[in-house]
């Protein structure tokens, strides 16, 4: 059942260390399901990020004015409906005015900007980087925990994720950073793109679609096929997609050699690229989640970090060695193991399952497993992508069905169109795409379920 604290109806903090899908869907599932949580983000860039329209802004750099923007607090229906309630009951017109300038969360959550270093176990704290000018708004050090979520997701190759900065105006040097690349693209000739997975295919499209005939495009995969964690039919869809507007598709190829204006592949291959895309995978952010005891086997000294070779998480999504008190939980993109896809739809889905659990130890319930907690009892999470091929086609899998052209490609739009809205928190957008999101995990465990 994993390990569990009955403290009941009593006031308790959450650090969420991750300002991404999970970090801030951890958040709303936190502050929504109890009146008595706090939460504390943490987050290293200082601003939210949709990545899977990032590359859509290299061909459309005006497009990062909507995806990057700062951080706002949570907010859910329950607590809006609440404020708006209080605000017209009968009282003094001074006091509704007033309160209606607050947001409903306002003061039960707190925005971070720095770089969480370490996890101290013994004093419950989450240890930030002071090194750094900027590193952290305010004097703080550390920062107390009652539990914890590490969702500290993963990176990619710039530009296609940013990587934080200690400028004052993050949210304005993200953008610009895209605006960069996105003008060395239009000013090349030749573009190469390495990877035939879900960013090097939609990239290679974005550019063949913005720029039709007007670049030479390659795109050079070491996988005998597109798309290869998909089922056959995605990759064969992009790939006739991709070789109908121009682009050189280059199969069970790797880069051997890589100069200035072009690179050669293992089958000797020279493809000239006046611009290099690498889109071969990211890495997780995994640095909490690596030990340093020098010491002790049993209990960590005070700055001390989990690793994988000696921590685990268990089916809850919670760190199951002793000397982590049952009160840290992993969610996202650095949840060790390659059993889920890395994608956002995944990261919401664990995020969502590990911020219950903590709401269920808080109140002494039994906790669920994932995916069972948000899968309506499943015990596998399905499979559920979308990949755009431009603006007007694309591939949307659900488990081993695979549909495409532009019923996928209006799913896409629909889908970053009601997820930007959310993470702007206009609270009926976000309600609007809760549902949705599980009516579609419904469908895909129900009607397309093996």
């Amino acid at each position: 059942m994993g390990k569990n604290d009955t403290r009941r109806n009593t006031p308790f903090h959450v650090v969420v260390v991750g300002g991404g899908f999970a970090g801030r869907r951890a958040a709303r599932v936190l502050l929504g399901g109890n009146d008595e949580a706090t939460c504390t983000v943490i987050d290293e860039k200082g601003y939210f990020e949709f990545v899977p329209s990032n590359l859509r802004c290299l061909v459309e750099p005006e497009h990062a004015e909507k995806i990057v923007m700062p951080h706002h607090v949570p907010a859910t229906l329950r607590n809006r409906l609440r404020t708006w309630m209080a605000n017209i009951a009968p009282r003094k017109a001074h006091s509704a005015m007033e309160e209606d300038k607050h947001h409903p969360n306002e003061g039960r959550v707190k925005f971070v900007k720095g770089r969480a270093t370490q996890i101290d176990f013994r004093k419950r704290r989450v240890v930030l980087n002071t090194d750094r000018k900027s590193a952290i708004d305010g004097d703080e050090k550390h920062v107390a925990y009652d539990y914890c979520i590490v969702c500290t997701g993963s990176t990619y190759a710039s530009p296609i994720k940013g990587t934080g900065t200690d400028s004052e105006s993050v949210v304005e040097c993200r953008r610009q950073e895209i605006k960069r690349a996105a003008s060395r693209l239009a000013n090349a000739a030749t573009v190469a793109v390495v990877g035939g997975g879900t960013v090097g295919v939609e990239l290679a499209a974005e550019i063949a679609g913005a720029f039709p005939r007007q670049k030479q495009v390659t795109l050079v995969s070491g996988s005998a096929t597109l798309l290869s964690r998909m089922p056959p039919a995605a990759g064969m869809y992009a790939a006739r997609w991709l070789t109908k507007h121009g682009v050189s598709v280059l199969l069970g190829q790797k880069v051997a050699k890589e100069e200035d204006s072009y690179l050669i592949t293992t089958e000797g291959r020279k493809v000239r690229a006046d611009v290099i895309f690498k889109c071969t995978g990211g890495q997780p952010v995994d640095g909490l989640l690596h030990v340093q005891d020098e010491t002790s086997q049993e209990r960590p000294p005070v700055h001390h970090s989990l690793g994988y070779g000696e921590c685990s998480v268990n089916p809850f999504l919670q760190i199951e060695q002793d000397w982590a008190d049952g009160r840290v939980f992993v969610a996202g993109d650095c949840v060790p193991g390659g059993n889920c896809e890395k994608t956002a739809f995944m990261a919401d889905l664990q995020a969502t399952a590990a911020a219950q659990n903590i709401l269920s130890c808080q109140s002494g319930r039994s906790m669920a497993p994932f995916p069972q907690a948000v899968c309506f009892g499943k015990p596998v999470a399905p499979r559920l992508a979308f990949v755009s091929l431009y603006k007007y086609s694309g591939i949307f899998q659900v488990n081993d069905t695979v549909i495409g052209g532009p019923l996928a490609a209006l799913g896409k739009y629909v889908l970053e169109w009601l997820q930007i809205r959310a993470a702007e928190e206009r609270i009926f957008s976000h309600s609007i795409f809760s549902a949705l999101e599980a009516a579609s995990v419904l469908a895909a465990v129900t009607l397309f379920g093996k």
